[in-house]
């Protein structure tokens, strides 16, 4: 089975510290549930964001689990080039912004005018208009938070809590199916950026 691996920076597991080497087989340490080679569908992957993306084979039995794929054994049989500092920082921004619409919803729906928010392009921007809004309660506050939250973490870097902040605004707001729908839509982003 092909999958992909998110890992930190020079191939490095980021729970473990394994340093991966490139187109050799690697062996999971025990046949333990959850001691396994663990890689990703498309759809898992906006759970486990990092520095490199790498396509990875797996072998043996493949177990699927919710946010994963589990294996026996895998290598690492290219990484994908298309996942760089770049894109990693437009996730990030596409996170806040995704955040920020919600926020656009919310405000809506409680007949809260919000054009400069919906017209903001930058975090910066964004945030400004964010502290700009009059006091707030209920949802449209939290939802204001989330958004003023998403782009801090944007804007420190931080791709991976940028966007796991959207996906709970989601929750916020759409209800319990919402995070799986702000999920999905991260990854067909990635999918997209990356060509995959």
């Amino acid at each position: 089975m092909i999958a992909y691996k998110f890992l930190a920076a020079g191939r490095t597991g980021p729970f473990t510290g394994y340093v991966w080497p490139e187109r050799q087989w690697v062996d999971a340490p025990s046949s333990r549930e959850g001691a396994g080679v663990h890689a990703c569908r498309i759809a898992d992957l906006p759970f486990w964001i990092d520095h490199e993306l790498w396509q990875i084979e797996l072998a043996g039995p493949v177990v699927e689990r919710e946010t994963q794929v589990e294996a026996r054994r895998g290598r690492l049989a290219g990484r994908v080039g298309s996942w760089d500092a770049r894109a990693l920082a437009e996730f990030a921004v596409h996170g806040a912004l995704r955040a920020r619409d919600l926020a656009v919803l919310a405000l809506g729906d409680a007949g809260i005018r919000s054009d400069a928010l919906a017209r903001a392009v930058t975090l910066q921007e964004t945030r400004v208009v964010l502290e700009s809004l009059p006091a707030l309660s209920g949802v449209p506050a939290e939802m204001a938070a989330y958004a003023r939250e998403a782009c801090t973490r944007a804007l420190d870097g931080a791709a991976a809590s940028a966007t796991h902040m959207a996906a709970v605004a989601a929750v916020a707001l759409l209800g319990p199916t919402g995070f799986a729908a702000e999920r999905s839509i991260q990854s067909r982003w990635i999918a997209e950026r990356c060509g995959l």
